[in-house]
């Protein structure tokens, strides 16, 4: 699936993440600034795992081309 949400919106949760939060708190601290998700959605911490590993992915694509 094509990717919805925006670069700015997944890079603030990797950089998030490598801070040392936790995914409750990310999903927590999204909610509370009312970011959208890409369906508009709440934030929970599976929606947060999910932006994670979707990153991860786009890396591995990256080094593959």
């Amino acid at each position: 699936r094509p990717v919805e949400l925006p670069q700015a919106t997944r890079l603030r949760i990797a950089s998030d993440r490598a801070a040392g939060l936790s995914l409750p708190k990310i999903a927590a601290a999204l909610n509370a600034e009312e970011v959208p998700t890409a369906r508009g959605g709440k934030w929970y911490a599976s929606t947060v795992t999910h932006v994670l590993q979707s990153l991860e992915l786009d890396a591995l694509a990256t080094k593959a081309a």
